[in-house]
């Protein structure tokens, strides 16, 4: 049993042992929900984490100064707050179980819900956490955390157009600013910061429950792809 727990472990530390993750799964909908109500989703999607080259036997890192994808089970939702102004939420969970993060913002949008022409403003502000251990089958090993944390403040204007009840398109410019915590060696807390801003253009696809999204952002010269799908507990053909 020790060996079967010693190879489980050490499976999941290859794939783990990892940093805090931004969310690039957006979910922007200008469309408000109904009064009172909101959308919940779950989806999966990919993000961005520094990029660590190496380490060496002192333990210190050698950071690249980039970023790299990264993916994220999703949990969110858009709930009505008043008329046309909406609250935006999602938790993830960076490599499914190896970090926590949060985002959340409002959004209000400019026509009615009716309307086949939409548009919104909004912003999120998040932040994520990296685990410092795993605990598998009762045993705890520590993960090699290269950075801790991370957080983000985006500001966006979503446009959609509706070909019916059941599906529209939507398309979103946005600038995102982040900082990143990196560790200077994996046994210390001591960290800097890499502050990555980019902007970024996502094209939606909402067709009844289900959302498929892309989005491409520029950073120092390079163009860098995220992709996500999402499933709708609710669906707004059923609702109207």
């Amino acid at each position: 049993m020790s060996t079967i727990k010693t190879f489980i472990n050490l499976s999941l530390l290859l794939l783990l042992s990892s940093c805090a993750v931004m969310n690039n799964l957006y979910v922007n909908d200008p469309v408000s929900v109904e009064d009172g109500d909101a959308n919940l989703y779950l989806g999966i999607g990919t993000g961005i984490r520094a990029d660590i080259d190496s380490v060496d036997q002192d333990g210190n890192i050698i950071f690249s100064d980039d970023i790299i994808m990264a993916y994220s089970l999703c949990l969110g939702g858009q709930i009505n707050l008043v008329d046309k102004l909406d609250l935006r939420v999602m938790a993830h969970l960076p490599y499914i179980v190896a970090g926590f993060g949060l985002r959340a913002g409002p959004q209000f949008s400019f026509f009615k819900k009716e309307s086949k022409f939409n548009m919104a403003i909004g912003a999120d502000f998040g932040f994520v956490l990296a685990k410092d251990s795993l605990e598998i089958l009762g045993t705890t090993s520590e993960l090699d955390i290269y950075a801790n944390s991370a957080f983000n403040a985006d500001f966006f204007i979503p446009f959609s157009y509706s070909f019916n009840q059941d599906t529209r398109i939507i398309i979103t410019p946005r600038y995102s600013f982040n900082t990143i915590n990196i560790r200077h060696n994996t046994g210390e807390s001591e960290s800097f910061k890499f502050e990555p801003e980019f902007p970024s253009l996502t094209l939606g696809l909402r067709m009844k429950s289900l959302y498929f999204e892309i989005s491409a952002f520029r950073f120092q010269g390079e163009y860098f792809p995220n992709f996500g799908v999402v499933y709708y507990f609710t669906n707004e053909g059923e609702t109207e």
